[in-house]
């Protein structure tokens, strides 16, 4: 039972979701204990495991500072404890937060269409299957939630927050140098430095 006591609400299951722009869940991982860390699970998921068969060479995905920086994942930077960061890191973890909302909004839709999911009253027990009920039900809830936002589904004001500010600017050009492939071996850290730059160019002016 420990396992299961998250850091909000009680037990717990902790789930990876990854969204795309129009709040669809188009990844996510389920089962894992409440306790377990968003960094932990994202290391045994598949895409980080096998990468290759999930990401193009320009292609990558957005997370918070908990996920550790990769080629094909791009986080915020953490702010030491009693410390400041760099302001061209500020920049850049303030430009992230927009998406970053949009992730939000995709989780709190989800929960919202299906309420299930904020308090399974369903026990987990030493037997397999009572975990796997749970995991079967969550299945139909991403096809269905997958399914409305297709069919335009209204989605209540009450679900997201008044203040979106979710809007993702216009696509970057393919000979824009965030979209050249990194080469083997760059360090961790090689794309995020990019996005950095890029940022810091594009909004600070000379």
């Amino acid at each position: 039972a420990p396992d299961y006591s998250g850091r909000k609400y009680g037990y717990s299951l902790s789930t990876l979701v990854v969204n795309d722009d129009r709040k669809r869940i188009i990844y996510y991982l389920a089962g894992w204990p409440g306790s377990a860390h968003d960094n932990r699970i994202f290391r045994n998921s598949q895409l980080f495991q096998k990468p290759s068969e999930f990401f193009s060479s320009t292609q990558y995905l957005l997370g918070d500072s908990a996920f550790g920086c990769r080629p094909f994942m791009v986080s915020a930077y953490k702010k030491p404890q009693g410390a400041t960061i760099p302001r061209d890191q500020e920049m850049f973890n303030t430009a992230l937060a927009r998406p970053r909302v949009m992730s939000e909004h995709t989780i709190g839709i989800w929960k919202g269409r299906f309420p299930w999911l904020k308090s399974i009253r369903m026990p987990i027990t030493e037997d397999k299957k009572s975990l796997r009920n749970i995991l079967q039900i969550m299945d139909a809830t991403v096809i269905l939630h997958n399914y409305l936002i297709e069919r335009g589904d209204t989605i209540p004001d009450s679900w997201i927050d008044d203040d979106d500010t979710s809007s993702v600017g216009d696509a970057l050009s393919e000979t824009d140098e965030l979209n050249r492939s990194l080469a083997v071996g760059a360090p961790n850290d090689t794309r995020r430095r990019q996005l950095t730059n890029y940022i810091n160019d594009w909004f600070i002016p000379w």
